[in-house]
């Protein structure tokens, strides 16, 4: 299976509903040509609906590292995960981030254990990142301490 990037465009129209155009485009292209490829389908998507393009965004294909785990953990379910809910800077909101099939040697009760090494490694990664790679809500703000970390269930 060849991997691809998702080009996903979002419409608003008259009446302030949205809508999605979603493209996909082999994983072999730089983001330049994306962009360029991008620009020129905006354009007949436009020429075509009475919605206005309102966005574009991508998201890239990216290759795995070695070291995963090879299968899944047997029992650990997709639907029981876990919310971290982290402070959003310069807003009065938080993010939060869902990891699914969440570890059990990482809940406590109806919570993540927050000291568990693996946990916190992650927590800490969230708030501080890697230069240049920092995690941010989907405007940008930067992520702060993390308010909770509480197991969830949705349905698959």
């Amino acid at each position: 299976m060849a991997n691809t990037h998702l080009v996903s465009y979002s419409l608003v129209d008259s009446e302030g509903r949205r809508g999605n155009v979603q493209v996909y485009v082999p994983a072999t292209l730089t983001l330049a040509q994306v962009q360029t490829g991008s620009d020129a389908l905006i354009a007949l998507i436009d020429a075509i609906t009475g919605a206005k393009v309102d966005s574009a965004q991508v998201a890239l294909a990216l290759t795995l590292p070695g070291g995963l785990k090879a299968s899944a953990t047997e029992g650990e379910d997709i639907q029981k995960g876990a919310n971290f809910g982290f402070d959003a800077a310069d807003t009065p909101y938080r993010h939060t981030v869902r990891i699914p099939a969440v570890a059990e040697a990482i809940v406590n009760g109806d919570e993540i254990n927050q000291a568990d090494e693996d946990a916190a490694a992650f927590i800490s990664f969230m708030e501080d990142g890697a230069t240049p790679f920092l995690p941010s809500d989907r405007y940008a703000n930067d992520l702060g301490s993390l308010l909770s970390a509480v197991v969830t269930f949705r349905q698959a």
